[in-house]
Parts: C-alpha cells; structure tokens; sequence
C-alpha cells in the first residue's frame, strides 16, 4: 500500500540547505510517509546528497531532471 503521505522536495543547487530540510522530515513523528526529492538539474553537490539520503532511507525517492526546469 502506498504510504498516505507524500513530502515532494524540489532541489536546485541546494547544497547548503538539503541535509536540514530532508533531517527535518526525517525527524517527523508520522511514520505513514515519504520525501520525494526532486533534484532540477543542480551543478552543485545536490545530486550526491539526494542519492545519500536514499541510500539511507528507504521512504525518500529521489528523482533528476535534466535539463534544467
């Protein structure tokens, strides 16, 4: 069954501010969820980060466009 929440997180050259906000919903009481993280074509670290934190938890999915958006 799919999980009742989905947390859609778009990313674009977000290094700085990623790992608090996918620590941020990690961090929720709710467990009937998941962080879907949407990497628009970053040029920064934000690709290895979103690949990271799916490595590490399987309720985040992460997702690439290229190109840009």
């Amino acid at each position: 069954m799919p999980p009742r929440v989905s947390i859609v997180l778009p990313v674009h050259n977000g290094e700085r501010d990623l790992a608090e906000a996918v620590r941020s919903c990690l961090d929720q009481t709710w467990q009937d969820w998941e962080l879907i993280l949407v990497d628009d074509a970053s040029t920064d670290r934000s690709p290895q980060l979103v690949a990271a934190a799916a490595a590490r938890d399987a309720r985040v999915r992460p997702l690439r466009l290229e190109p840009n958006r």
